[in-house]
């Protein structure tokens, strides 16, 4: 299998479909090591006891009346993050994100483009669903 070049895909932050210049995610996992006298090195594994997903979506600006993620920050309400990576069978990700909460944005020089770096933090709405990936 060919792995999939990101372009061409389709993301929306807020229903606003943005020019994506990068976009992070990480699961920030915390992972405790389990001792274990008995085992051979005195470890019996690994095991993670938590987490708190965020990610970084960094876009093109646009102008305000075009798309004021600010209010949405200052509101403190969450976001749907949506992204579809791939278009052919057999090679398709997406990745949806349905508590995406506004921790800072702002703006940046990005090769002479402004940009607008906007990190977020993932929360649960039930158990363990603060983002979903399927792969078809």
């Amino acid at each position: 299998m060919v792995p999939v070049v990101a372009k061409n895909l389709t993301a929306t932050f807020d229903s606003y479909a943005a020019a994506i210049q990068e976009f992070t995610l990480k699961m920030n996992n915390a992972v405790t090591e389990r001792a274990d006298m008995t085992a051979t090195h005195g470890i019996r594994g690994f095991q993670i006891t938590d987490r708190n997903p965020d990610g970084t979506l960094k876009i093109e600006a646009v102008t305000l009346g075009t798309k004021n993620f600010f209010t949405k920050y200052e509101a403190d309400t969450v976001q749907v993050f949506s992204m579809v990576y791939g278009s052919v069978g057999g090679n398709i990700c997406t990745i949806t994100a349905n508590q995406a909460r506004i921790r800072q944005l702002g703006y940046e020089d990005s090769d002479g483009i402004v940009a607008t770096p906007i990190e977020f933090q993932l929360s649960r709405s039930t158990m363990n669903d603060e983002f979903s990936i399927v792969l078809t």
